[in-house]
C-alpha cells in the first residue's frame, strides 16, 4: 500500500494527503452507489466529487479550523465521501445523521460514518430509480422531438 500512495504523491493537482486517501479508501468507487469513478476518462475528469457526509452547513464544528491540524485533518477526511454527481446531486445538503450524531459535534468516528454511508445508501436508492425514470422518459421525449423535427447536433 506504501508505493501506491508514493506513486499518488507524484501526481499533479492531487492533494495527496487527503485526495489520496479518500480515492484509496473508497477503492476509486461512488461509497453511495459502486459506481467505478475510474471507468473511464470523462467519468474520472467530470463524474466524481467529494460530498460531506455531515453537511458542513449544519456541522460546522466537524469543517471548522478550530483546534490542531492533525485533528481537523482527521475529521475532515471522515467526514469526507467519495461521490459520483449523480448521487451527489440526489443527496443534496440533506442530513442523514439527524437523530444520529448532535449538531455540535467535532468528529465523527468511523462507525458513525460508516453507519450514515449506509443510511445514504439505501435513501439514494430509491430515489435514484425514481429519477432514472424521469430522466428516461425525459430523454425519449427529447429523442421524439429530434426526430420529428430533424434536429442533428453538429
Amino acid at each position: 500500500m506504501s508505493d501506491v500512495y508514493a506513486k499518488l504523491r507524484g501526481l499533479s493537482g492531487w492533494d495527496y494527503d487527503l485526495s489520496g486517501t479518500v480515492w484509496l479508501r473508497a477503492r476509486c468507487q461512488c461509497e453511495y452507489c459502486d459506481t467505478d469513478l475510474t471507468a473511464d476518462f470523462g467519468t474520472y475528469m467530470w463524474g466524481r466529487e467529494y460530498d460531506h457526509i455531515l453537511p458542513k452547513e449544519l456541522y460546522r464544528n466537524v469543517c471548522n479550523e478550530r483546534g490542531s491540524w492533525l485533528v481537523r485533518s482527521a475529521s475532515r477526511f471522515r467526514n469526507l465521501a467519495l461521490s459520483c454527481c449523480f448521487c451527489n446531486r440526489l443527496k443534496g445538503d440533506q442530513d442523514f445523521a439527524e437523530g444520529m450524531i448532535g449538531r455540535d459535534v467535532v468528529d465523527i468516528t468511523d462507525e458513525q460514518r460508516q453507519a450514515v454511508i449506509e443510511i445514504i445508501r439505501s435513501r439514494l436508492r430509491i430515489r435514484s430509480l425514481e429519477a432514472r425514470s424521469r430522466a428516461q422518459a425525459d430523454y425519449q421525449a427529447i429523442r421524439k422531438l429530434v426526430q420529428e423535427y430533424g434536429f442533428h447536433a453538429t
